[in-house]
């Protein structure tokens, strides 16, 4: 007998390499806002007497909804939705859980009741980015289901515009441009024995301030007051101790 195979198409191919491909890693910046249907473990199985007929479980509609997907670091956002299987008699408790982006956990969150039409609201204090997920456990009789909203978080962190690391004892960094007039110069050190470590700010028109420590390792911060200005570093240390300087200027918002 002979079998003749068809080539699968380009673009049945196509679908079957972006199903394998891996996920991709977070964004640094906020993602678009998407409704998510989560699976949920099936409702226990009533138990019912010998002889009888099995009862049908029916599908339950679930609709989640957010007042904002993307926010400000500690912004309430309240939660809206329905959950029912007709126009009436839907009350039930609706369980919230929250899963950090990057982890996958989930942490429970508290739950509400959902009223006979089956509409709920929950109310949260948004601080990390994140799916929230609402989901309905079942009954005998009625499927359980759930639903997820992803809530990106912005912060405000400082900005880095410099970084450097270099083992000599009497170091001096190019020429930069620091564009605000605070900033924040972090040295961080470690000697094999007793030691020191002496940074300065040089900034042209006699910007000029300094930080230092005498202790065998730690951490010299400079909070300056002098920046928005061009200069350079001086890294001042012992032979037997190790350095690295890193540069803050301004801040930059970014996922939480």
């Amino acid at each position: 007998m002979h079998l003749a195979f068809r080539p699968l198409s380009a673009l049945a191919a196509g679908l079957i390499l972006a199903a394998a491909a891996p996920a991709a890693p977070a964004l640094a910046t906020p993602e678009p806002p998407r409704d998510l249907v989560l699976t949920t473990a099936a409702p226990a199985t009533a138990t019912r007497p010998a002889g009888s007929a099995p009862r049908r479980v029916t599908p339950v509609r679930m609709v989640l909804n957010a007042s904002a997907t993307t926010v400000n670091r500690g912004a309430v956002v309240t939660f809206s939705g329905r959950v029912w299987q007709a126009p009436t008699g839907n009350q039930a408790p609706v369980y919230f859980y929250f899963q950090k982006r990057g982890t996958t956990a989930w942490t429970a969150a508290g739950s509400v009741r959902a009223n006979s039409r089956g509409q709920y609201t929950k109310t949260v204090r948004a601080t990390t980015t994140g799916t929230w997920k609402a989901a309905y456990r079942g009954t005998a009789t009625r499927a359980a289901t759930a639903r997820g909203r992803l809530v990106n978080v912005l912060g405000t962190v400082p900005r880095q515009i410099a970084a450097y690391s270099n083992p000599a004892t009497n170091w001096q960094s190019p020429r930069l441009k620091i564009s605000t007039v605070d900033y924040r110069a972090v040295a961080t050190y470690r000697c094999a024995n007793t030691g020191h470590l002496f940074l300065t700010w040089n900034g042209d028109n006699f910007g000029y301030e300094s930080a230092n420590s005498s202790q065998a390792s730690g951490t010299v911060t400079l909070n300056g007051h002098r920046g928005a200005r061009s200069g350079y570093f001086d890294v001042s240390t012992w032979l037997d101790c190790t350095w690295s300087l890193k540069v803050y200027a301004g801040t930059v918002r970014v996922l939480v």
